[in-house]
């Protein structure tokens, strides 16, 4: 299984609060315009970062709960998923929920490299991603309905400081309505990668596995070429040594 046909697929996605934001590479090695804009981008989307957490990968499901924490690939650039707050409830919980719908999304890409990779962990967890692929268009559509309802039912619901916090808050309503709609364009394709993943998913750690014996064998081949060379190298000076031995020999005779 070729990780790179779906890096180009499947861009890793994030719940933000304001305008979208896009995981970068670092800025090295430009100048210019170039350099002004990366940096533009890269401070813009660490103003982001501050006003988002990476998405706890046990919150999608607890067979994944091994990825909290140091191993969480949401917080990687290559598979982000990033989920805000407002300070309020029902919104908080709204991103999340969008935050869930993503993370299936970037979950099953994860998992698709893994096991490309031979992780015998990674095809464990396959049969949940199917799952929860399965279920996510109705997910999708529950939430956009429920964010096309949420500002007028939240200005009939909330009073106080909460209440004169909505106007400033809907953005993030309305971000993540789109950031769901984008998963759910997605689920299609990765459902069908993951069903064919799972059709046969040694094959896909196998050939990783192969790659992998296949560089042990070169290795091992290029030392036993190299010990050869050293021990005809010394087996010909031992030769040499001992012709001259001989020779000095003689010439004392």
């Amino acid at each position: 299984m070729n990780s790179k046909m779906f890096a180009s697929a499947f861009a890793a996605l994030t719940i933000v609060l304001a305008t979208p934001t896009v995981a970068h590479a670092g800025c090295d090695g430009l100048s210019g315009k170039e350099l002004k804009k990366c940096e533009k981008k890269a401070a813009a989307q660490a103003k982001a970062d501050a006003r988002t957490t990476p998405f706890e990968p046990s919150n999608l499901d607890a067979v994944f709960s091994h990825l909290d924490g140091d191993s969480n690939p949401f917080a990687t650039d290559d598979y982000r998923v990033r989920v805000g707050a407002v300070e309020i409830q029902a919104i908080d919980d709204f991103l999340m929920n969008v935050g869930k719908v993503e993370a299936t999304v970037v979950m099953t890409r994860y998992t698709i490299d893994q096991v490309g990779a031979g992780d015998a962990a990674a095809i464990k967890t396959l049969p949940k991603l199917k799952e929860l692929l399965e279920a996510l268009p109705a997910d999708v559509d529950a939430l956009n309905a429920e964010g096309q309802a949420l500002p007028d039912r939240l200005k009939s619901e909330l009073t106080g400081a909460d209440l004169m916090k909505l106007p400033k808050s809907l953005t993030a309503i309305s971000d993540g309505v789109q950031s769901a709609t984008n998963a759910g364009s997605q689920s299609a394709e990765v459902l069908k990668s993951l069903i064919n993943l799972m059709a046969d998913p040694k094959a896909a750690a196998g050939a990783a596995g192969g790659m992998a014996m296949d560089a042990a064998k070169e290795a091992a081949e290029g030392a036993v070429e190299d010990a050869t060379e050293a021990a005809e190298d010394a087996a010909e000076g031992a030769t040499e040594g001992a012709r001259e031995m001989v020779e000095k020999a003689t010439d004392g005779e």
